[in-house]
């Protein structure tokens, strides 16, 4: 029994070092860093990367941070989000002369499922957990006081951007419309607005009031053949247009392109519209 529970660790461990180099594959090893963090909140364990811009070592100056979610999923060209975004924002920074920012990726503790998703629910073939509640607190208590310590980075929800796809996406809605305290620029891409009957929708018109005078940034880009998603998200960013005053909103819809296949080129689309608008 002890040696069938060895090998199972050992196997554990040996995935985990095999997740971690092909995600932090071809990124600059002085300025990645990696940690661990046990959440009191999830009762998780977290693996978290960062990113440091490469000035980071030479100048005393503060940095906004990107906080992304699914950062292991693949990018089309073959390397991990966490990679494809860190790449996107150094290239950016430089083209537009603006100041780099330091990324930073939150491997789910949980399946995304769980982590990412507002309400418990179930429809055919998929069913959610409902853990976003909590995982939201482990990022706003925990994760960002635990970086915002140990890293020069600007401690201003403006200056907190969070990043996510798909079920990501969703989380980073959820985010918006019941922890805007957290962050003040939201990337949703793809975001699955329809879960639970589109329950996002209903939450925004609770927290409407509180949040609308609120300076931040939401922008959105989708595939134009996802036709199911599609809907919710030009309802979101309408109501954003109409009732957010102090909101800067943008809606991307690329022709073409499905859930999978939009995901680069919104991720980029997203960071020319943070840096061009700096």
């Amino acid at each position: 029994m002890m040696l069938k529970k060895s090998v199972t660790n050992l196997i554990v461990i040996l995935t985990l070092i095999s997740c971690a180099q092909e995600v932090l594959s071809d990124l600059d090893s002085s300025l990645t860093h990696e940690f661990f963090i046990d959440s009191q909140e999830k009762s998780k364990t977290y693996r978290i990367w960062v990113q440091l811009p490469e000035e980071y070592n030479k100048s005393a100056e503060k940095y906004p941070t990107v906080y992304v979610l699914d950062p292991d999923d693949k990018s089309a060209e073959g390397n991990s989000n966490f990679f494809y975004i860190s790449k996107k924002c150094k290239e950016l920074s430089r083209l537009y002369k603006k100041q780099d920012v330091v990324v930073i990726g939150i491997r789910h503790g949980d399946y995304r499922e769980i982590d990412y998703t507002p309400t418990k629910y179930s429809t055919s073939g998929f069913s959610g957990e409902g853990g976003g509640e909590k995982f939201m607190n482990f990022i706003k208590k925990e994760l960002i006081a635990k970086v915002e310590m140990e890293y020069r980075v600007l401690p201003d929800r403006t200056q907190r951007i969070l990043i996510g796809h798909s079920l990501g996406g969703l989380c980073g809605a959820f985010a918006f419309v019941k922890h805007n305290e957290a962050f003040g620029k939201y990337f949703l891409l793809s975001p699955s607005l329809i879960y639970d009957n589109e329950i996002i929708l209903q939450y925004e018109q609770e927290t409407r009031a509180k949040i609308k005078s609120q300076k931040q940034w939401v922008y959105f880009g989708v595939g134009g053949t996802e036709p199911n998603m599609v809907p919710p998200i030009e309802l979101l960013y309408n109501r954003i247009k109409k009732y957010y005053p102090d909101t800067k909103t943008e809606l991307c819809i690329i022709p073409g392109k499905g859930h999978n296949g939009s995901k680069d080129e919104n991720i980029k689309k997203a960071l020319e519209y943070y840096f061009k608008n700096l």
